[in-house]
């Protein structure tokens, strides 16, 4: 049988790029472009070397489910592994998927093609049976994630604060509680995790004595805030720029805005709570 390379490239991109698109828009994910074609290049690589590979089955197996993975990664940035693992599932299922329906549309068309029997090799059937209750399992654990998102679908965003010329990317979640201002400014609430994440040298013992004189961000200072429990005191510090996009908005660019430190973290599916004049746009 003569296979042509050029068709390689061309089916595995079309196809890659297609099962990478539908993955970023059921669970509602902003992508790049850059990186949508090079992750879809790198699949084709893959499809276009793998044939001259020669390893066992279950190695072969093991080394293109790395190749997903790596796909996965390239796409896109994840504010957690949870988020990350949502969107590596969806693309499997996907390429199952897709597989699926180019081997249907071989038989219907009376082409020969590859892979239904791969070799001799058998599997105990208890095994099998795990692996697809398994299977099962995580892909209801992936709808419910999917309804999840898409109920608070308009109420999630990704969010890039700029500090020092550095860019961080978290995720945001429209707090309609969120009403706080300080000299004016919306004030966005960062977690305390996330906090220590991007300032991970940050002398936190004057962060808990208060020294605002002694924490070396910009404009930094302590504002009073109520709580359930009565009034506190909370870090407040200014960014360069703080940069917003929902998957269903345009993205949107603010500089007068605060950067405030809860002292406890958020729910793990976000990492600051947004400011409720941002809903206005």
């Amino acid at each position: 049988m003569e296979v042509y390379i050029e068709y390689v490239i061309i089916d595995n991109f079309i196809i890659d790029m297609l099962i990478l698109l539908f993955t970023c828009l059921v669970l509602g994910s902003s992508y790049s472009k850059i990186r949508l074609v090079l992750s879809t290049l790198i699949g084709v690589t893959g499809a276009v070397i793998m044939p001259f590979i020669t390893l066992s089955t279950y190695l072969m197996i093991i080394l293109k489910l790395l190749l997903g993975v790596v796909m996965v990664l390239t796409l896109r940035k994840y504010c957690s592994f949870a988020n990350f693992f949502a969107h590596l599932m969806l693309f499997f299922t996907l390429t199952f998927v897709f597989g699926g329906l180019c081997y249907g549309l071989c038989v219907a068309l009376g082409e020969s093609t590859l892979g239904v029997l791969v070799n001799a090799y058998e599997l105990p059937m208890g095994f099998i049976v795990l692996i697809v209750s398994v299977y099962i399992y995580l892909l209801w654990k992936l709808l419910l994630y999917v309804r999840h998102k898409n109920k608070n679908i308009s109420l999630y965003y990704d969010v890039v604060l700029m500090i020092e010329g550095e860019k961080h990317y978290i995720r945001g979640y429209i707090d309609s509680g969120n009403s706080m201002y300080d000299n004016g400014k919306p004030v966005v609430v960062l977690s305390f995790g996330t906090f220590c994440k991007i300032f991970k040298k940050f002398p936190y013992q004057n962060l808990l004595l208060c020294k605002e004189d002694k924490i070396p961000l910009k404009n930094a200072h302590f504002i009073d805030f109520n709580t359930a429990s009565g009034c506190d005191k909370m870090l407040v510090f200014d960014v360069d720029e703080i940069s917003i996009k929902n998957p269903i908005s345009k993205e949107e660019s603010k500089s007068e805005v605060c950067i405030g430190v809860a002292k406890k973290s958020f729910h793990q599916d976000f990492d600051c709570l947004l400011h409720s004049e941002f809903v206005k746009g």
